[in-house]
């Protein structure tokens, strides 16, 4: 399988074991990848891009993607007709913000504990996301989580579109690592006593030997 999935997988171990190992990635032309857009979480940007080396310059604007600081819903709480603008809810816009930064606190509680605390004594109506996050208006503000010069400033992740994500992997992995892209459908799998995969049998009657196999179709 090829795809994010695939690649991902193939840059990924290229980047961990080096020169040490052979990678063939085994990709169906017949079988088109997703080419959706795609959300991630935070935790891409260490484990994943900063990992293999890659700055955000160097793929961000080719795979379309734009900036992720959480996930937005509107009009979870009031009844009516689904719609992109929010209803009023208590004087407030009926919408809620899952935001990827950090939960600030003060003298070591988080900032959750006063807010529930005044709310339940009917000292405050602001809504949670707003009372104890920053990225809240900014996200209102169409605002960026990194400043012009590149310093992140909160957590966030990425939209991307994933058939670009793997076309750039693709070539990162073939021309940088050294992956083997084989352009080929596997009908069949060889295994031995133990059940364990020893090689694949492609539709064209070429066989790929290995001694690891993922699987990434999907």
């Amino acid at each position: 399988g090829g795809g994010t999935a695939g690649w991902m997988s193939a840059s990924y171990l290229g980047r961990a074991l080096g020169p040490h190992v052979r990678i063939t990635v085994v990709e169906a032309p017949s079988i088109p990848s997703i080419g959706v857009g795609e959300a991630t979480v935070p935790n891409l940007h260490k484990t994943f891009f900063d990992f293999l080396g890659l700055a955000e310059e160097d793929w961000m604007r080719e795979c379309n993607a734009s900036f992720k600081m959480g996930i937005k819903f509107v009009n979870w709480r009031t009844p009516g007709a689904g719609s992109p603008k929010p209803r009023q809810l208590n004087g407030y816009s009926d919408h809620f913000y899952h935001l990827f930064g950090i939960l600030p606190n003060s003298e070591n509680l988080p900032l959750s504990h006063y807010w529930a605390a005044k709310r339940f004594a009917g000292e405050t109506d602001e809504p949670f996301d707003y009372a104890c996050y920053r990225e809240s208006p900014v996200l209102d503000a169409n605002l960026a989580p990194r400043f012009a010069d590149g310093t992140k400033w909160t957590n966030y992740a990425w939209h991307f579109d994933a058939s670009l994500v793997a076309a750039f992997l693709r070539r990162f992995a073939t021309e940088k690592q050294g992956a083997i892209q084989i352009e080929d459908e596997m009908v069949d799998a060889e295994v031995d006593q133990r059940g364990h995969i020893t090689s694949l049998r492609l539709k064209s009657g070429r066989t790929v030997d290995g001694d690891l196999f993922i699987d990434c179709s999907g």
